[in-house]
């Protein structure tokens, strides 16, 4: 149920579907805008999204769709319903437009299929017949322009022949007879042949048309020129206008006999016509989509709204259109649940109550026409079975009904048909009456709308409204944000705060004068109003703190990210030196092998030439001890400590170095991050959390991946 009956005006969707509608290029895509309807079943509603979300994907980044030739043909086919009726060419060539568009688009799918792309949108295409044989038969009588071709059958090209013939020997008479008028004086020197009443003639002036024999068809408007048929050409033209008539009757024929194979075809035509008609729908929806960055979000069939970066799309094509940079869409946040299922706006006229409550009805009405929602793609969306609004600045003339007579109406029918899973929208809720006994009855109708467990959205200045959450607990309060400092709407709702009217500050920034403003505050005292204003600088603050924090935690992800990519440079860097170490190594031990073999050969050599003994001792004691001294160097290479890191190789054990007998943590301690292998200075706590400076550098991260030491543990530790 959707009520009221202009509830697609009320929410502006009148204007998204003539959007749609103008990207349409079709009557047909057109008919199906104007059939546009809500609907409350998930399964249906996830088919027709998917084919816009698909068609939308396929626009933005495949190859490009074409959209010619979607003709609507129905009243074409009408036409030729009773036996021995046809199309004209230029019909025929529109009809063949429209059946080649059909086989482009389906192998267009078709191909796309293949490539395991748009299921949603081939199924639409897999079961529709191509009509290649009428395609073949009309292509062989209409060629490329959009003529007929003059083979179109034997007989017309027989017929063409012989026009063609005569034409040129009629001519050439005439040609002649009109050079022998001008040296005659009979007809101007830039008097050229004409046709009239399908005859070619000459143009003569009248006072001469006694003198030039033929048959007068046709004068001037002024009658001073006449148009003469010469007799000469006479039999000539007759002849050519029994093949002109001939010619006309052979085309007839020829579409007469492609109308009937037209007639044979008609209801599979008419299929055709449809599936161009709901193919161009569908990409007409994925254009608007796309000119309002519209997206397909997660969707379930529960009652449920968690959207993030929510835009009103009429607003956002309006600014978009003025092109102003200091007109911009405020996205909006919103959540609706079991949990919290009714939320409660209030905040200062023109700070964009009206605005969030239409933003959602549009955005969920929307959805549940099968549209794409610009909102983060992240959001979740439920689906409602029925859609209430009433808004506060209704009258009914008709019935003789006050504004807010109108409103307890609209709100009666809203107690006797909402339900669990109805979704209602309330603005200027109790409005339009005395404002006690106003928000008296708004209480009390809350109340009951309460019960019936539905969801809804509800805008309100009355106090005692701002109260109803502290008693019902699936109740939220909203407030749309006021700069306090710049006196402007920030248009931003934050959920589970109250909102301030701002009554005063408003009258202030449009120049109510300072005695009226003065003398309404002493009536009404300052405690409430500082008390708002208070809580609305407070929620600024967050803001800003929340921004800040933001900024924060983004500086920590580069900082983590710069110290794992350092980490992984240095793990390839000590990996190398060892490489090289080893390599450095295995020469030394080669050299080594090298110079024995050398000395062996050489005492082998002393032996046999029989040298003294002592010699021989010698020199092998001056090798050893070169040996050993070789040996020596190389061991010195091996043990030399590498260049470590400013920031040493995560996993690396060197925290058990590091045992505290005091290990509660506290500003100004030293401690050794397990993470990074690095010592560190604590410069604030907050619970589990702790902030360390190194190097310049602020890292936050949690007590148990940090481990306490001392100073002089601190100052005996080499800088990871």
């Amino acid at each position: 149920m959707i009520y009221p009956n202009n509830f697609e005006t009320k929410i502006g969707f009148d204007t998204i579907r003539e959007h749609i509608k103008c990207l349409c290029v079709s009557d047909m895509g057109k008919e199906l805008v104007d059939s546009i309807r809500f609907s409350p079943m998930y399964d249906e509603l996830i088919v027709v999204l998917e084919e816009t979300f698909q068609f939308q994907q396929m626009l933005l980044f495949d190859t490009a769709f074409s959209a010619q030739g979607f003709h609507d043909v129905r009243p074409l086919l009408k036409s030729i319903r009773l036996e021995g009726t046809f199309l004209e060419i230029d019909e025929l060539a529109q009809l063949r437009a429209m059946l080649q568009a059909i086989v482009q688009t389906v192998v267009f799918f078709r191909v796309k299929n293949e490539e395991n792309k748009y299921p949603r949108l081939w199924h639409l295409c897999k079961d529709i017949l191509l009509e290649k044989g009428l395609l073949e038969s009309i292509n062989k009588i209409i060629d490329t322009k959009g003529q007929l071709r003059d083979d179109a059958s034997e007989e017309l090209r027989r017929i063409k022949r012989e026009i063609i013939k005569i034409s040129g020997e009629a001519d050439k008479k005439i040609a002649k007879l009109l050079n022998v008028a001008k040296q005659d004086g009979l007809v101007k020197e830039d008097a050229e042949m004409t046709i009239r009443n399908g005859r070619l003639c000459i143009p003569v002036p009248a006072q001469f048309k006694r003198r030039l024999k033929g048959f007068i068809h046709d004068e001037s408007a002024t009658g001073q020129t006449v148009f003469i048929e010469p007799t000469e050409v006479f039999e000539a033209n007759n002849e050519l206008k029994d093949l002109l008539n001939a010619e006309r009757r052979e085309i007839i024929r020829i579409l007469t006999e492609i109308a009937s194979k037209i007639r044979g075809n008609i209801p599979n035509i008419l299929i055709g016509v449809d599936f161009l008609g709901l193919i161009d729908f569908i990409r007409a929806k994925a254009l608007f989509a796309i000119n309002i960055n519209a997206t397909l979000p997660h969707i379930f069939d529960a009652q449920i709204l968690e959207w993030k970066n929510a835009i009103h799309p009429v607003l956002f094509l309006t600014f978009q259109k003025e092109k102003s940079e200091n007109r911009k869409v405020v996205p909006l946040d919103i959540q609706l649940n079991k949990e919290k299922r009714i939320l409660i706006i209030s905040g200062p006229n023109a700070g964009g109550k009206s605005v969030c409550l239409k933003t959602v009805g549009l955005l969920q009405y929307m959805l549940q026409c099968g549209l794409l929602v610009p909102l983060e793609s992240t959001s979740d969306m439920g689906i409602f079975s029925s859609f209430f609004i009433a808004l506060g600045d209704e009258q009914s003339i008709e019935n003789d009904l006050s504004t807010y007579s109108s409103h307890l109406k609209n709100l009666n029918v809203m107690l006797k048909h909402l339900n669990d899973t109805s979704l209602f929208l309330i603005d200027e809720f109790g409005s339009g009456t005395e404002p006690t006994l106003g928000g008296a009855m708004a209480e009390s109708i809350l109340e009951e709308l309460y019960k019936k467990n539905s969801y809804g959205i509800i805008t309100t200045h009355y106090g005692n409204l701002k109260l109803f959450c502290d008693t019902y607990p699936e109740a939220e309060n909203g407030a749309m944000l006021f700069d306090t400092k710049q006196m402007k709407p920030l248009f931003k709702l934050r959920q589970g705060k109250l909102g301030s009217s701002f009554t005063y500050e408003i009258a202030r920034q449009i120049g109510l004068p300072d005695t009226i403003i003065e003398q309404a505050t002493a009536k009404s005292g300052t405690a409430q109003i500082d008390y708002e204003r208070k809580l609305d600088e407070i929620e600024i603050e967050k803001l800003e703190l929340e921004k800040m924090l933001k900024r924060v935690t983004q500086t920590d992800e580069k900082l983590a990210e710069l110290i794992t990519q350092y980490s992984s440079k240095f793990s390839e860097f000590e990996k190398q030196r060892k490489e090289i170490l080893q390599q450095a190594k295995n020469q030394a031990i080669s050299i080594i092998d090298g110079a024995n073999k050398a000395i062996e050969k050489t005492i082998r050599e002393i032996k046999e030439a029989n040298a003294e003994t002592a010699k021989t001792k010698q020199i092998r004691t001056e090798v050893s001890q070169y040996k050993e001294k070789i040996e020596e160097e190389v061991q010195k290479k091996e043990q030399k400590e590498s260049i470590t890191p400013v920031i040493p190789l995560k996993n690396e054990p060197l925290v058990s170095k590091f045992e505290s007998i005091d290990t509660e943590i506290r500003l100004g301690d030293s401690v050794f991050i397990n993470d990074i292998q690095t010592i560190g200075e604590v410069i604030q706590l907050q619970n589990e959390d702790i902030t360390i400076s190194f190097n310049s550098i602020t890292l936050r991260t949690q007590k148990d991946k940090v481990t306490k030491i001392s100073k002089k543990e601190k100052q005996c530790t080499k800088r990871g």
